[in-house]
């Protein structure tokens, strides 16, 4: 004779009041000391339905509460959309003037460069022209400098011409006094 439905759900409970949340097959037949499984999974898992219904029953909200929630949901969510709303305005509002003035900054780079520009390109021909002038000055200069070296060798050879004259001279002219004077005896 099989076990009834009553006596199962009795066990079922029991093992519950001793700690097991979730009471298996074979722990419903050890504390009933006997039955066989086509006996008692069916009547398990109805247990189980009616007890997984209850919890949603007693976990589930009130209808005024669910209504004054979303009623508050809704109040903060159209708060935080309108504050990201502003934000992402005055964020692009930012974005707009940089990039404005960046196009203002780029503007007058482009200006001050092609002027620059214009500028070297003027300069270039004036510098080439000097450079050029600096060579030919530079070989004036070492045409200068080779002719003052000549002159410097002229100098040193007519000095030595001048000196060698005027000793001769020199040693002419007192030959000659000399020789006017005559015999002189010096005496000590």
């Amino acid at each position: 004779m099989g076990i009834n439905e009553r006596v199962i759900r009795q066990a079922i409970e029991a093992l519950v009041l001793h700690g097991v949340e979730t009471p298996t097959n074979t722990q419903v037949r050890e504390k009933l000391g006997r039955g066989s499984f086509s006996e008692i999974t069916p009547i398990l898992k109805s247990w189980r339905e009616e007890r997984d219904q209850a919890r949603r029953a007693a976990m589930a909200m009130p209808k005024a509460v669910k209504e004054r929630l979303d009623i508050t949901l809704a109040q903060v969510w159209l708060e935080v959309c309108e504050t990201a709303s502003e934000q992402l305005i005055a964020t692009q509002d930012l974005h707009h003037k940089e990039q404005l003035e960046w196009r203002a900054t780029y503007k007058e780079l482009e200006l001050a460069n092609s002027q620059l520009v214009k500028k070297v390109n003027r300069l270039n021909p004036l510098i080439e022209e000097l450079k050029n002038e600096i060579k030919a000055l530079n070989r004036k200069v070492e045409i200068k400098s080779d002719e003052i070296t000549e002159l410097k060798l002229k100098n040193v050879a007519i000095q030595a011409n001048v000196l060698t004259s005027t000793a001769k001279d020199g040693a002419k002219t007192k030959l000659g006094e000399l020789v006017e004077e005559g015999p002189k005896i010096i005496l000590l």
